[in-house]
């Protein structure tokens, strides 16, 4: 019989909603390694006479489907092979059909999330295409983006965030949360294939390894550290993924639009809010005080030549300030606070000019008028607590 090739929607939920782990050795399998297996040989199909024995064997429905989520679970290839399609003991194959069941409804969950998933991929493909062809304009895309997100309480991601498979950018809802809290960031091309944490307990230190945003969170509740200084650059990649889900969690679409309707985003210089330069010492946190109390903008201290922009989009900024770089990016545009007005998801990168520090984090900023500037928003916590 020839091998049933499944959609990768259903290979995905299998595989997370059994936590990425082999049914049979329970060692964890990467994506691409993953087998989706048959508890019941699906070969039994043609064999009825036997089928129907086996299912009152197994009391089992009558109606029992051998495709169905119930009878698959996630397997190694070589321990898929190893097993043939052969016909477990009663015993075995019952604990695994009941391993199976208690999976069931967190797997068809996913699976449906991932068909949801593809629909709005498939509309922003039309759009982009549609746009690149000429057949509307970009205030005509941005328009039917703005209503189709809307209608399905959606929120557009600005910025590229990089995961193992693929990367994200594009329209998402909160029904992505689950997703994106699974979804392996690592490993990625050009970067580590695990981020390596380590916590000291009774004077020894115990490592752990993550590639995965709800890994890392875990981690981080339980006193881990990101180990290196490496370690500690790439992290900035799962806050802002964890981020990005505490945002979608809690987003609304906003009633009042003083950021996308006046076309006001991170570049605007005169809007920039002074605190969101990087500080190392006592000294330049006082400074920064005295900054916010005289009124001094972003704009001040480029003309004063102690501000030197580096690189600049409507959706990043770079930037050095003293010994200091800083790499800005918007990521999301929300109601995140439940006040009605629009706020501004950023991605916030700073390191030394010379030397090896380098750290990331997520802030929000707000505006609350046309004539405003944008302000830092500190009543939504994006960061993981520590127990």
């Amino acid at each position: 019989m020839a091998r049933i090739v499944f959609p990768t929607s259903k290979r995905a939920a299998i595989w997370q909603a059994h936590e990425r782990r082999c049914i049979y050795c329970t060692e964890l399998i990467t994506f691409a390694d993953l087998d989706v297996d048959h508890i019941i040989p699906s070969h039994i199909k043609n064999q009825p006479e036997e089928f129907t024995k086996l299912l009152h064997e197994y009391e089992l429905s009558n109606d029992f489907d051998i495709d169905g989520l119930l009878n698959l679970v996630p397997s190694h290839r070589h321990c898929n092979l190893q097993k043939k399609g052969q016909v477990l003991p009663k015993s075995r194959a019952l604990h695994f059909l009941s391993i199976a069941e208690n999976k069931h409804n967190k797997a068809y969950k996913i699976e449906q999330e991932h068909k949801e998933q593809l629909k709005k991929d498939k509309f922003s493909v039309i759009l982009q295409v549609a746009l690149e062809e000429g057949r509307i304009s970009r205030e005509e895309l941005s328009s039917l983006v703005s209503g189709y997100a809307k209608s399905r309480n959606m929120f557009e991601v600005l910025t590229t965030l990089p995961f193992v498979d693929s990367e994200l950018k594009g329209l998402v809802s909160s029904y992505d949360v689950d997703l994106l809290y699974d979804r392996p960031i690592l490993p990625r091309l050009h970067g580590l294939d695990k981020l390596t944490m380590a916590r000291s307990i009774l004077s020894k230190e115990e490592k752990i390894e993550v590639r995965t945003c709800r890994e890392w969170a875990e981690a981080v509740l339980d006193g881990y550290d990101a180990l290196s200084t490496y370690d500690i650059k790439e992290e900035a990649f799962f806050k802002r993924v964890y981020a990005l889900i505490v945002a979608l969690a809690q987003a609304k679409v906003p009633k009042h639009n003083f950021i996308s309707d006046q076309k006001a985003t991170i570049a605007n210089f005169d809007l920039l809010p002074v605190d969101l330069l990087p500080i190392l010492s006592g000294e330049e946190s006082r400074e920064m005080e005295r900054f916010k109390s005289d009124g001094v903008s972003i704009s001040d201290l480029i003309a004063q030549e102690r501000v030197k922009i580096i690189s600049s989009s409507p959706q990043s900024l770079t930037l050095h300030y003293n010994y200091m770089g800083l790499y800005l990016n918007e990521i999301l545009r929300a109601d995140l606070n439940d006040d009605g007005v629009e706020d501004l998801l950023i991605g916030s990168y700073k390191w030394t000019l010379e030397g090896t520090f380098g750290a990331g984090s997520t802030k929000v900023l707000t505006r609350f008028g046309i004539d405003q500037a944008f302000v830092i928003v500190n009543d939504i916590e994006l960061d993981v607590k520590k127990v």
